[in-house]
């Protein structure tokens, strides 16, 4: 089954709360879904559900306990990954029993979770979705896979955000599953429009915190150097300069086309999004995450160059003129 299949349903869909990526790629779903007729329930925290109700005022949106894991770089990934374990997996425990009552509440049809390993219900359809069934950590990587499998494996189907053929990152899933597992192609909320270059930078920001504000703060020195003209697209108050907080999709949109160069986190939604669009983009991968490491040794794009945050400062210096 694919998200153009699902017609005239009641769904319930709920994203991690890990970053904005999670949130922002199931926009387009929530679009696939509204048009072919079916009755969207959005489960998020605050701030997702405050997001998607701008989006589409006319969802209802349900209030929901989510992850809340943050991530230092200037700490070990590990321990800051082992010292969470416990709230992770309580999380996932507790939200099984969200699940239920939300799909009893309003006679659900169909959940679509991305990435909330227990959002599911055994007697709903339950459907994950994920781009990455064996997250390439350069220690535990079989365990880990292990347990991740056998959480995706108690809901009915799989979808992958990725092409089948020409994967962004192809090494990431090809674990086999007891389940249907289907590709649903890049999911962008963006698209291309003509528009003058009002901006040569604008970094957008994302990921979870301390790690968000720090290096907003960090990017935000590096090109007010450059004497460039610059904006800088913010979820939250940050208190920078030229900074945009928030700004709706249709904004979004509008300032990444009016902009020579993106600048931002090396993470799988921002890759899937700005090859749509086909921006020139420069992308950080955040210390520590393995992922976005990961992709930046292994996507090959024409305009898209990924840089080691301690190289940026002499990079941007370089690269300015």
């Amino acid at each position: 089954m694919l998200p153009e299949d699902i017609k005239d349903k009641t769904i319930l869909i709920a994203p991690l709360d890990w970053g904005m990526g999670h949130l922002t790629r199931c926009l387009p779903l929530i679009h696939v879904f509204l048009k072919n007729e079916c009755k969207i329930i959005f489960a998020g925290t605050t701030f997702q559900c405050e997001w998607v109700k701008r989006e589409c005022p006319n969802i209802i949106t349900e209030e929901v306990e989510g992850y809340q894991i943050r991530l230092d770089s200037d700490k070990s990934t590990y321990r800051q990954m082992l010292t969470q374990t416990s709230k992770m997996l309580y999380a996932i425990k507790a939200e099984k029993e969200v699940a239920q009552k939300l799909s009893e509440k309003y006679s659900v049809d169909t959940i679509v979770s991305d990435n909330r390993y227990g959002f599911r219900t055994p007697k709903t359809q339950s459907i994950f979705i994920t781009h990455q069934l064996a997250p390439p950590v350069p220690k535990l990587r079989t365990l880990v896979t292990k347990k991740i499998l056998n959480w995706v494996n108690e809901f009915d189907e799989c979808w992958i955000q990725d092409e089948e053929q020409g994967a962004l990152c192809p090494e990431l899933n090809k674990s086999e599953l007891n389940i249907p597992k289907s590709f649903i192609g890049w999911s962008s909320r963006f698209s291309k429009v003509a528009s003058p270059i009002l901006n040569k930078y604008t970094f957008i920001a994302s990921g979870p915190e301390p790690q968000l504000s720090k290096f907003s703060q960090e990017i935000a020195k590096i090109v007010e150097r450059t004497g460039k003209n610059y904006q800088l697209v913010v979820p939250k108050d940050l208190g920078l300069k030229n900074q945009v907080v928030n700004p709706s999709t249709e904004e979004l949109n509008k300032i990444i086309n009016a902009s020579e160069i993106i600048v931002s986190r090396a993470g799988y939604t921002s890759i899937m999004e700005l090859s749509v669009v086909g921006k020139k983009a420069i992308l950080v991968p955040t210390p520590g995450q393995y992922e976005q490491s990961y992709l930046a040794q292994s996507v090959q794009h024409p305009q898209i160059q990924f840089v080691q945050e301690k190289d940026l400062d002499q990079f941007f210096t370089s690269f300015a003129d």
